[in-house]
């Protein structure tokens, strides 16, 4: 699998007091996922959706920081919650380790724990089909 990042990630923050660790999309946000039958599929997350980035348990916030992998978090955030319903949950994970590779800040360390946390943790979370 390819992915590439089509626009850069802005955001807002949450103003209301109720969820202060949330951000939205100022502008939209698109990857183009290569390696699927096919061709390209564009995966759009449109402007102010709304995010927590990373759900970090506080056992491995030493090892691995909420702000790591943004982007990823925001693709898969997007498709957990249904926003392209086409998707299974094993997908959103592949592209969420795919994206964290890609990301400079990311060791390939941290996106195999980020990736596996999300594998085994992650279904009671997952509002897809």
């Amino acid at each position: 699998m390819i992915v590439i990042q089509e626009n850069d990630l802005y955001l807002v923050r949450y103003k209301e007091r109720r969820m202060p660790r949330r951000f939205n999309l100022a502008s939209e946000f698109s990857v183009t996922v290569f390696g699927m039958p096919g061709g390209g599929e564009l995966i759009t997350v449109p402007a102010d959706y709304s995010t927590d980035f990373t759900s970090v348990p506080w056992f491995v916030r030493w090892r691995v920081s909420k702000l790591d992998g943004c982007e990823a978090a925001v693709v898969h955030d997007w498709l957990y919650n249904g926003g392209q319903r086409l998707y299974s949950k094993a997908f959103a994970d592949r592209l969420f380790y795919e994206l964290l590779l890609q990301d400079s800040g990311v060791s390939k360390h941290t996106a195999d724990i980020m990736y596996k946390s999300v594998k085994m943790f992650g279904g009671s979370s997952w509002k897809g089909r």
